[in-house]
């Protein structure tokens, strides 16, 4: 610094204020400010907060760095220029103030609103604190006015949209406890990253949470799902999006229950997640209801593949068939093939095919028989059975059934035909036979016999009288009292 430069300095400031044409101004040149204006223009030159100096009643301007940086494309030909015109579009904010302080009183505002254009391009918000105090010469009279401004601007829209946020949880409240009122689902509140438990209604099914709680997963959550759960509720976080899962979770009285849980995450203006909000039903039943239809096919399949049959099942939206290896061998075709409905009826023997057509359209339960060619001409005969499954819209309509391989019973029934049919012309035969005259005998009708014995030859038989007695006991002097006639003649021996 040289000596005799003013204002010191090698800041940018002191540069333009050494360099600038005061003389062109209500200040006049410089060497005719009185000190103690010098003496203010060092302080605001050095000051590292914005801080600007208006003198005289026109409100001409010297400011520092700090506010050649606020107020950006007005820099720098508002210095030594009056606030009034340079600051023409804020005015009637600013000017109450200066007034107030030209009279000799400290002016305060806290957070006062402007909303002008810093730099090129469009008015944008911006918020300041501003202190205008009255600055006197030396005959003690106000001759200009120290402006501090301190931006408030970040701070402003923080708590705008905090309050923004509040607003809108206290809503989000709102229709929560509506919700909870309503609802029979258990219903929760997490913290953002879900390591608190705010708040949970068990509904009877699990245990309530009236205070928030860390432990909520070990006292909740059963231990072969908690890395199931830890990973979906880690996705849910990442994307900012709902939490779904099914699980299972120690219910009131220690048994273990499935619920589906969902929770969505409320978002502050800025877009950050304030709390989870969420909801889990019981869904014990119907888990359980698999679990035994599960079981229940699974003891079906064993059955089917004890007894040789073959299973399938018809989608009627898709016409889409599904089979299963047994099916495919009872069709002479290889276990990994895909038959489709199509192939199915092409593998059926051509005269059978519109009558399974007809039967697929009626989805007749008693059943259809029909024949699968095979080379050399003898055919493979198939029983399919099936019925209608009513998918109830949570589930496409079907046809599910099975096959079975009864070509063995076919012959069976075959071989019977024919013994039955041999049996019956030996039997016609045999009638045949029956009604055919005698052949005459030689020597006459009686040849080979005796003559009859006139009955007027004949000698009555005497009456045996009935035994009594001893005799009536052991039978003895039956032979010696009537003795055996002559099985010839008649007579006694």
């Amino acid at each position: 610094m040289r000596p005799g430069r003013w204002p010191a300095g090698e800041g940018e400031m002191a540069r333009l204020v050494r360099e600038h044409d005061w003389a062109a101004t209500p200040l006049g040149p410089v060497d005719a400010w009185p000190q103690g204006l010098r003496t203010l223009v060092d302080l605001v030159l050095a000051s590292k907060v914005v801080m600007c100096l208006m003198w005289g009643e026109r409100a001409t301007m010297v400011y520092d760095g700090a506010s050649a940086s606020a107020i950006g494309a007005r820099h720098p030909g508002a210095l030594g220029d009056s606030a009034f015109e340079i600051w023409a579009d804020v005015r009637p904010v600013f000017e109450p103030l200066f007034w107030r302080a030209w009279a000799g009183e400290t002016a305060v505002e806290r957070d006062l609103y402007f909303f002008f254009a810093r730099r090129a391009g469009p008015p944008e918000d911006a918020w300041f604190d501003l202190t205008y105090t009255p600055v006197r010469d030396e005959r003690g009279e106000v001759a200009g006015v120290l402006a501090i401004l301190t931006e408030t601007t970040p701070r402003v829209l923080a708590e705008r949209e905090r309050a923004a946020a509040e607003a809108a949880l206290q809503e989000s409240e709102t229709r929560y406890r509506a919700f909870v009122t309503v609802s029979s689902d258990v219903v929760y509140r997490m913290s953002p990253d879900w390591a608190e438990m705010r708040f949970l209604d068990g509904r009877g099914f699990i245990s309530d949470t009236a205070e928030p709680t860390e432990g909520w997963m070990e006292c909740y959550i059963h231990p072969d799902d908690r890395p199931l759960v830890k990973a979906a509720i880690d996705e849910a976080i990442r994307t900012k999006s709902v939490f779904e899962l099914e699980y299972r979770v120690r219910r009131v009285g220690g048994s273990v229950g499935w619920t589906l849980s969902r929770a969505v995450p409320i978002l502050d203006a800025r877009g950050e997640i304030l709390e989870w909000l969420g909801t889990a039903t019981d869904v014990t039943a119907r888990k359980e209801g698999e679990a035994a239809l599960r079981e229940s096919e699974e003891r079906y399949r064993l059955a089917a593949d004890a007894a040789g049959l073959g299973r399938w099942e018809f989608i009627v939206e898709t016409a889409q068939l599904r089979e299963d290896a047994a099916f495919h061998e009872h069709h002479d075709a290889p276990p990994d093939s895909d038959l489709g409905f199509e192939g199915h009826m092409e593998a059926i023997h051509p005269e059978d095919r519109e009558a399974i057509r007809r039967e697929v359209a009626r989805a007749l339960e008693e059943g259809s028989e029909y024949r699968l060619p095979r080379p050399g001409g003898k055919a493979r005969w198939t029983l399919s059975r099936g019925r209608f499954v009513d998918g109830g819209g949570a589930a496409p309509d079907r046809l599910v059934g099975v096959t079975l391989d009864v070509t063995g019973g076919r012959e069976l029934e075959k071989e019977k035909e024919r013994a039955r049919a041999r049996v019956l012309t030996a039997r016609g035969g045999l009638r045949e036979g029956a009604h055919k005259p005698r052949a005459a005998r030689p020597g006459g009708p009686l040849h080979g016999r005796r003559p009859p014995v006139p009955r007027a030859a004949r000698r009555p038989r005497p009456r045996r009288p009935r035994p009594c007695g001893r005799e009536a006991r052991t039978g003895e002097g039956d032979h010696e009292a009537h003795p055996r006639p002559d099985p010839l003649f008649g007579r006694r021996a």
